[in-house]
């Protein structure tokens, strides 16, 4: 067994053992003697957040976080990271969102698919954080839109200059 198993099988049986000594505690402690109420409700708080930790070092679950920049590379480390080109790399803006990868024992990706209206109501959304005033529904020509944000330059420069690029493009 690796270095690192020991390590996570260790400290899996000292979570473990907390858990089971705090639980006895607390089952003994029915009359508020060792505990309040108020380090009764965080201790259990605590409790939850241990079994959550338990949970993932059983299933060799880990978070990894990658952030930065627009077309900083992300996606490009992301996929040095897995040895495996899952993420999509592209020169222009390509992703915008959260991606969570989960291991499995075969090789797959899932896409999940919104409905025209979960869809449209994220557009709308989009369309708002923009300024634009009234409805625009995601079959609008692109010209409509671009006609749109070209005055946006004139009306709310700051607006524009942070957007631009980003949600703006988005919409495109």
């Amino acid at each position: 067994m690796s270095q690192w198993e020991d390590r996570k099988d260790e400290l899996i049986r000292k979570l473990e053992k907390s858990k089971m000594t705090f639980r006895d505690i607390l089952a003994q402690d029915k009359d508020y003697l060792v505990f309040t109420p108020q380090d009764r409700e965080e201790l259990e708080s605590l409790l939850q957040r241990n079994d959550k930790v338990l949970s993932k070092l059983k299933k060799g679950e880990f978070t990894v976080a990658i952030v930065g920049l627009e077309k900083a590379g992300k996606s490009t480390l992301g996929n040095a990271l897995l040895k495996n080109m899952i993420l999509p790399e592209y020169t222009e803006r390509c992703t915008y969102t959260t991606t969570e990868i989960r291991a499995g024992s075969e090789t797959r990706g899932e896409i999940v698919f919104y409905s025209r209206e979960e869809f449209q109501t994220h557009f709308q959304k989009m369309m708002v954080e923009l300024g634009y005033e009234g409805t625009a529904a995601i079959d609008t020509p692109v010209e409509t839109f671009n006609s749109w944000w070209d005055t946006m330059a004139d009306k709310d420069r700051r607006t524009y200059d942070q957007l631009n690029g980003t949600i703006a493009e988005d919409v495109r």
